[in-house]
């Protein structure tokens, strides 16, 4: 390692976070040197250790993301233990990955969690830089899809053929970025455990990766970056775009002479005549130089991929070539979970059942999908392949932090981003760099956010002389009682201990809506007030107003509700959970969901949040819901539409303790063996099951929203509320 390296590299023992830095194809450790600058100027030797990962370099990329990943992975496990020997102790973790090796990152994190590392640390950061998440296969169609697609593959072996999916692998038949990306992988569910994940991608300019597959979309906003207004961050401006709002529609501009056709389009083709004449020059020496060289890595390649799988290669492959696949529950168990998961999900998002849209009418039918027209956006999809889709469904599921960026200096913005060699042109990227040390490195989890917001609080104290309300607000951990029960049953030398609740999962999803905010909020408490306004609502029984007031100092309108839901709950479930808490007998059950929220109209911005309040020693899920006015610098779109963020979080209180209880029904055939599994299986399987349901019932929330929202804009307020009354009537 050089001498500017050791500058930034390494820290002492007193420090508990170790950062990884992953360079990318072709690339050496001095790659991530102003990467790991960045951060040291920010955080001592004493407050984070930086590893520059140094198994990977140069042609020890052509290897496969498989290999890399495992070298990266017993790289960390050795500065783990290096740290550990030295008097230090790490307890937390961070990984960042530039290019190629962002891929290699998520690799070695699903090793990471399947050896159970990642439970001995608190995981905070994953974070890419331009890395090719879908690969780098070029939407095109036809010929020149076959041509550069397939062809291009065959030059970076291993990785290029991964890279460009044409892989299978393993025995899963599959490519791997396809099974990096499953939600049943452990690299699913170790990317899933950090706290924050973000990426920044390059807009324009980025030929080793383009933005569709760096910033994980299937639209491309910024191929006629012309027609588009470009909203920059905060502090930030010129170099990274706004995560939330990056572009906006142009406006035209009136009286403005404009050049013909014909006439723009000689004058684009006559400013390329120089750089076409150089390229028709130089690129068939480049070209030829180019495969030369790629015969000559694939051989060595292939070579090396001999010794590794041999374990001739410095590593013994069988600590690294454990099952990808998290391994699941028992049937009768994993349908008990998988139920008890729906009937939550249902209370925050929507009903579970697929063929919802059959059994609305023609009306219905037709306002639907003219409000989901009205909200797509009208950037065109872009010419991927199924399983890139499917990728970013399932990456996007956990929840990311983008960040577009515009390197306009120069045109090679790939190594820009990153500085990575000392040059003029390269200096946008020190603002990128700044930018993710000193305000999206995540080094401290503030406990206070873990806490009921104020209004929840303020809300509960509120109402403590209404009995019944008083016992559900004031005591949500009484609903937790059935457990406590059955823990008093053991003695205090048997009692196994509890964990601290574990997240173990994170959904974040951004939406618009076609209408203004004041329609949306209204949208918002009507959602549940009648299954013909909303069929996607049916599941709700009641809605009960616990508190509803306005503060005098803010104008804000705070609001506190109570759902009462339908849950299905299978005969498994009865036998997993005591009579005390299921009430007996078998069929359906209702729970209840807490509602709190806070409307500001002055400002434009409402927050809301629901949570469950049966079931809580199992499965908590928190909804966390921001409505607010698109930030577009008044463009008259922008006063009819609202966005909306929703993060879901579930957490499993599934530790020892209730390891312990399912332990005492071993007797029981479809319950045998429960009481040995460990925690952290037990865990993963409920975070599988958490992911696959919850991306099948977001949509529907939204379509219980578009349907009410469309309703509004047809009837009018006064429409609707009349129909509202006359239903109540007939039902009275």
């Amino acid at each position: 390692m050089t001498a500017t390296e050791t500058d930034f590299a390494g820290g002492s023992p007193q420090a508990e976070h170790l950062c990884v830095l992953v360079h990318g194809l072709w690339g050496n450790p001095t790659h991530m040197r102003n990467i790991a600058k960045s951060l040291r100027e920010q955080y001592s030797t004493d407050d984070l250790y930086l590893l520059l990962a140094k198994q990977n370099s140069g042609s020890f990329t052509y290897d496969g993301i498989e290999r890399g990943g495992e070298r990266v992975c017993a790289e960390i496990e050795q500065q783990l233990r290096d740290i550990e020997s030295s008097g230090g102790k790490i307890k937390k973790l961070s990984i960042v990955g530039y290019s190629l090796g962002g891929l290699i990152s998520r690799y070695a994190i699903g090793l990471l969690d399947a050896k159970g590392i990642l439970d001995t640390v608190e995981c905070m950061n994953f974070t890419t830089f331009a890395s090719p998440h879908l690969g780098v296969r070029t939407p095109l169609k036809g010929w020149h899809n076959h041509v550069w697609n397939v062809m291009g593959a065959r030059t970076l072996s291993m990785s290029g053929r991964q890279l460009f999916l044409i892989d299978k692998f393993r025995d899963t038949d599959r490519p791997l970025l396809s099974v990096l990306a499953d939600p049943k992988s452990i690299f699913m569910s170790g990317l899933s455990k950090f706290k924050r994940r973000s990426l920044y991608a390059n807009i324009v300019n980025d030929r080793s990766a383009v933005y569709y597959t760096t910033g994980i979309q299937k639209t491309d906003p910024f191929t006629k970056i012309d027609n588009v207004k470009v909203n920059f961050l905060k502090g930030y401006e010129g170099v990274i775009l706004d995560s939330k709002n990056p572009v906006a529609p142009r406006p035209k501009l009136q009286g403005r002479a404009s050049l013909s056709t014909v006439t723009a389009a000689a004058l684009k083709w006559g400013r390329r005549v120089p750089f076409m004449l150089t390229v028709a020059v130089f690129v068939p020496i480049g070209v030829v130089a180019f495969l030369m060289n790629s015969v000559i890595q694939t051989v060595r390649s292939s070579k090396r991929i001999k010794l590794h799988e041999t374990g001739k290669g410095g590593l013994n492959i069988e600590d690294y070539r454990m099952s990808v696949w998290i391994k699941e529950m028992r049937e009768e168990v994993e349908h008990a979970y998988e139920a008890l998961n729906n009937s939550q999900n249902q209370e925050f998002l929507a009903t579970e059942d697929e063929d919802e849209d059959e059994s609305l009418d023609a009306e219905d039918r037709s306002l639907l999908r003219r409000e989901r027209r009205l909200s797509t956006p009208a950037q065109p999809t872009l010419a991927l392949a199924p399983s890139q889709f499917e990728m970013i469904r399932n990456l996007d599921s956990v929840g990311w932090r983008k960040y577009p960026v515009w390197i306009q200096n120069i045109g090679h913005s790939h190594a820009a981003m990153i500085v990575r060699w000392e040059k003029k042109e390269f200096a946008e990227g020190f603002v990128v760099l700044g930018h993710f040390a000193k305000d999206e490195f995540l080094r401290f989890i503030r406990r206070s956010s873990r806490a009921p917001s104020s209004s929840f609080r303020a809300s509960t104290r509120t109402h403590r002389s209404r009995s019944h309300r008083r016992h559900l607000l004031t005591h949500p951990n009484r609903l937790n009682w059935p457990l406590q029960l059955l823990d008093s049953r053991l003695s205090r030398r048997e009692r196994p201990r509890a964990p601290a609740a574990t997240m173990v999962l994170t959904h974040t999803t951004n939406h618009t809506y076609s209408h203004p905010f004041p329609t949306v909020t209204l949208a918002f408490f009507l959602r549940y007030s009648s299954p013909q306004l909303n069929p996607f609502a049916a599941h709700v029984m009641s809605t009960d107003t616990i508190d509803s007031h306005v503060d005098p100092k803010t104008n804000r309108l705070h609001t506190t509700r109570i759902h009462l839901k339908k849950s299905r709950m299978p005969a498994a479930v009865y036998k997993l959970l005591p009579k005390s808490v299921t009430g007996g007998g078998t069929g359906d059950k209702a729970s209840y969901v807490l509602e709190t929220s806070i409307v500001d109209i002055k400002e434009g911005w409402m927050k809301c949040e629901s949570r469950n309040l049966n079931f809580t020693g199992v499965l908590s899920i928190t909804e966390k819901q921001q409505f607010y006015l698109p930030t577009s610098d008044g463009l008259q779109a922008a006063a009819n539409e609202t966005d909306v963020t929703t993060m879901v979080e579930f957490r499993s209180r599934l530790g020892e303790k209730l390891r312990g209880k399912l332990g005492q029904a071993r007797e029981d055939g479809w319950l045998s063996g429960v009481g040995g599994w460990g925690t952290k299986g037990i865990q993963r399987s409920i975070e599988s099951l958490a992911s696959t349901k919850t991306q099948d019932q977001l949509g529907k929330s939204r379509d219980g929203m578009r349907l009410v929202l469309e309703r509004l804009r047809n009837n009018g307020v006064i429409g609707v509320l009349e129909t509202l009354r006359r239903e109540r009537q007939q039902l009275v």
